[in-house]
């Protein structure tokens, strides 16, 4: 809605016009009426300068007078006026010449409105945000933070997309505190803390690969069966194994070349890790490595 603190204000082309009868009666009247007000703008504030000549065309400084108000559509009256902006606020008689143009105070403020969030060269300064809405899927490329302000938060329980951002190129310190009902997923891998297994006695464990790539099963005192699910061709992932005395024997998920050509033997000891890294290289096909043992 247009207001007479409009700093973005339009004008209308070689606009000249009239008062309208009954004048303008004094220097605080805050409605004064046109003749006509076509083509006017109505979705902005107008500056007007009333009697900068007479009607002869004759320069009448002592009367001359800018304002600023607001044209209502389908009214002729300039309204909710500030008086005086340049020149000096009086009555005006019926007849006297309005004119829109140029203004020092017009000029101005459209600078004052460009630099709220530019510098002087025309590049952005501060920029605060407040409430931004999407309506639809945006992709940012090549942007540089410099400086902004954050007038709202974002929650992490908001993020829709079955709960997974995906991105490129975040490191773990540029995420912040996120709440354990959500994950953030990764096109090229998965950032989260290491999935538990902790299985009460003979069975087996199912790696789900699909919620991290570090998984820590703690051994039970009796035989356990390791399997996978929901690995990509090319994921690579720890598996540590916590210890225990008296602990039942391991089975390994099928089929893993090990470094060596055989699967180590776990240390065994109550407390201790040992940790093992695998590369996926197929359906069902894994390279397995020693990272350490008696950890």
């Amino acid at each position: 809605m247009a207001a007479n603190t409009d700093l973005y204000k339009k004008v209308s082309r070689r606009w000249v016009g009239q008062i309208g009868s009954g004048g303008v009666t004094d220097a605080s009247t805050a409605t004064i009426p046109l003749s006509s007000a076509t083509n006017l703008p109505t979705d902005t504030a107008v500056v007007c300068t009333i009697d900068r000549v007479d009607a002869n065309g004759t320069a009448t400084a002592s009367l001359e007078e800018t304002v600023i108000g607001v044209i209502i559509s389908g009214s002729n009256n300039l309204t909710t006026c500030t008086r005086g902006v340049e020149g000096t606020a009086q009555a005006h008689s019926a007849g006297a010449v309005v004119e829109v143009l140029i203004t020092a105070k017009g000029w101005n403020d459209l600078c004052d409105a460009m630099l709220t969030e530019h510098s002087q060269t025309g590049t952005h300064g501060n920029i605060s945000l407040c409430n931004v809405t999407a309506s639809g899927v945006s992709t940012l490329s090549n942007i540089t933070s410099c400086s902004v302000v954050a007038s709202r938060a974002v929650s992490a329980s908001t993020v829709s997309a079955s709960d997974i951002v995906a991105s490129r190129n975040m490191t773990a310190s540029m995420i912040g505190a996120i709440g354990t009902s959500k994950s953030i997923g990764f096109s090229t891998g998965i950032y989260q803390t290491a999935q538990a297994y902790v299985p009460s006695g003979a069975g087996t464990s199912t790696l789900n690969l699909a919620l991290g790539n570090e998984h820590v099963v703690t051994m039970p005192a009796a035989t356990q069966t390791l399997a996978i699910s929901n690995g990509t061709v090319g994921q690579k992932f720890i598996v540590s194994i916590n210890n225990v005395t008296s602990q039942g024997a391991l089975t390994w998920f099928s089929t893993i070349r090990w470094a060596d050509g055989s699967a180590p033997t776990l240390t065994g000891t109550n407390g201790k890790r040992d940790t093992f890294g695998f590369v996926m290289t197929g359906s069902n096909t894994y390279d397995g490595f020693i990272v350490g043992q008696n950890i």
